[in-house]
């Protein structure tokens, strides 16, 4: 074998190389993002429409109809739904799975824009959101205090959002619970009546007398003004002194025939902590973002905004996916260290030698290092997919290098030069350690390459577990057969001592082994037609269970919360 070879001969130019592999390993996961879910690009696309006081039969005559007939052009559309609710029109564009979502936003952005102008005046700007499944509430927050809410709403949308949207990671913050302050025009019917005035009146003198107009420019020598006709009220009184054309000619003010106040909207969400009314503050992080980090930022920012809280104003912490996902990745890689120090035990119980064990144990953490790097190169993140194939690799790891292992121990009993004896016993089992590696390798690639949506959550799964295979087997023939030479070339005194420890687990064995083999034979003469029966009853009795196992999508995962 070329490269086993190579890394007898020249273990300090092969060493070198494993060294390089694994700082690009060190390096990779310094960056790599830790999140709860793979990054996944789902090919959906939204259209929210605000009409604000539309009824959603209007809605759905104005609004969603033209604009579902706008993007309906458009390549690689599967299925376009519409909600039309009070106020709102929500199209969900499904696109043809493999579709670029950033180049299918554009296209549903470009279309609406065409109709944007046929749509009615008070429609606001229609909002094009891509669907991310990353993109999620991280962390909650909660503004309290002995403030009117109109007020706390207030702190909490002109500076908290502001403050926290700026951090690095953060895409949006959201707050619910409050509403904005407006302007509130209450009629006096009697009045209306009385001067022959309609609400329709009202309106437009507020449209027409309520406004900043650009009136020129004043040129004086050198220089130049601009001239603006500045119609809008600085203060809600102001506002009562627009004065209302009458029909009779008369001269009436708003004032006279309405009362102006400040308000706020009617709220639609309403926020509690603890049984007491709150604005809930949710941050919700870019879906490329690492989760961990987002939620450490913030929790530095929050620190620093209770300092400068206004009194009678208190913010908590509520709860944030940090701590969970950390759990997760904390309780994977615990699964992984248990594996490779389990591992480990097997081959001392086995082998009856702590070098052997050593070597394994050495080259397990040196390939999930180096896998790192291909982890890297993908931009893949540490997140429940990938650390499941970790988890679920460390056998695979394991494998290559306890076949590699074995057989240079018995070549070794029956050689005097350890290097022979290494280069032999790599050589003599490179196919097999070849096959079985490619085997796995060969079984995973099917599953990164589908296009579905479970293949899409799956494809860093798969592609995690091929490079660590591939890894395992550079690790094999390279690293396995210089800590070999290393380490093996002379003779233990504390295996004799391990051999005598491990004397009575032995002849145990050794009877195990002995009863396996005679039963083996005498199924092999006697029984087997019945063994074959025996399977297929087990066959067709899987077969038969096989309808009333449930089937999900994804199961919920337990994170000890009452929503």
């Amino acid at each position: 074998m070329l490269l086993s070879n190579l890394s007898i001969r020249r273990p300090v130019a092969m060493t070198t190389v494993l060294l390089v592999l694994m700082l690009f390993g060190v390096l990779a996961y310094r960056k790599l993002g830790v999140d709860l879910m793979p990054q996944v690009d789902l090919p959906f696309v939204t259209v929210i429409t605000v009409y604000p006081g539309a009824a959603p039969d209007e809605i759905e005559t104005t609004v969603a109809k033209k604009i579902e007939d706008a993007v309906g052009t458009i390549d690689g559309i599967r299925h376009i739904h519409s909600v039309c609710m009070e106020s709102v029109c929500q199209t969900l564009i499904e696109f043809e799975l493999g579709r670029n979502v950033d180049f299918a936003a554009m296209d549903v952005r470009e279309k609406v824009g065409l109709v944007r102008n046929d749509l009615p005046d008070a429609v606001e700007e229609p909002q094009i959101l891509k669907y991310d499944i990353n993109a999620q509430p991280v962390i909650t927050l909660a503004l309290s205090g002995s403030l009117p809410r109109d007020a706390l709403y207030d702190y909490a949308e002109h500076a908290l959002k502001d403050r926290l949207s700026t951090l690095a990671g953060v895409a949006s913050v959201e707050t619910t619970g409050g509403a904005k302050r407006e302007v509130r025009v209450r009629l006096h019917r009697e009045r209306l009546a009385a001067r022959g005035l309609t609400v329709l009146d009202i309106v437009q003198s507020l449209r027409e007398g309520h406004v900043q107009i650009p009136a020129g420019n004043l040129k004086d020598g050198a220089h130049e003004f601009s001239v603006t006709f500045d119609g809008e009220a600085d203060r809600v009184e102001e506002l009562g002194e627009l004065p209302v054309r009458a029909p009779d000619g008369q001269r009436v003010y708003l004032r006279d025939i309405a009362t102006v106040e400040m308000g706020t909207k009617e709220p639609d969400t309403a926020a509690f902590l603890n049984g007491q009314p709150c604005i809930g503050i949710k941050i919700i992080k870019k879906g490329d973002a690492n989760a961990v980090r987002v939620v450490d930022s913030v929790r530095e920012a929050v620190t620093r905004v209770r300092g400068e809280l206004p009194g009678g104003m208190d913010l908590t912490w509520f709860r944030d996916d940090g701590e969970f996902i950390r759990a997760s990745v904390n309780d994977s890689w615990a699964s992984v260290y248990l594996g490779i120090f389990l591992t480990a035990i097997i081959l001392v119980l086995f082998l009856q030698d702590l070098r052997t064990a050593l070597i394994a144990a050495i080259s397990m953490p040196v390939s999930i290092l180096v896998s790192f790097a291909g982890m890297g190169w993908f931009g893949y993140t540490l997140n429940v997919s990938t650390l499941l194939a970790f988890g679920v690799s460390v056998g695979i790891l394991v494998t290559n290098s306890i076949m590699v292992i074995e057989n240079i121990v018995g070549r070794i009993a029956r050689h005097e030069d350890i290097a022979e004896s290494v280069r032999m016993g790599t050589a003599e089992v490179a196919d097999a350690v070849l096959a079985s590696g490619l085997t796995n390798v060969i079984v995973f690639v099917p599953i990164a390459l589908m296009k579905s949506m479970v293949g899409l959550l799956l494809a860093p799964f798969a592609v995690t577990i091929s490079i660590a295979t591939l890894v395992s087997l550079f690790i094999s023939f390279t690293l396995t057969p210089i800590l070999a030479v290393s380490f093996l070339k002379r003779e233990s005194r504390f295996n004799h001592l391990l051999a005598r420890l491990l004397g009575p687990w032995q002849r145990v064995y050794a009877r195990i082994e002995s009863t396996y083999n005679a039963s083996l034979r005498r199924l092999a003469s006697h029984a087997g037609r019945a063994v074959l029966i025996l399977m297929a009853v087990l066959v067709l009795g899987a077969v038969l269970t096989v309808p009333r196992v449930g089937i999900d999508f994804a199961s919920i995962p337990d994170r000890s919360e009452a929503l």
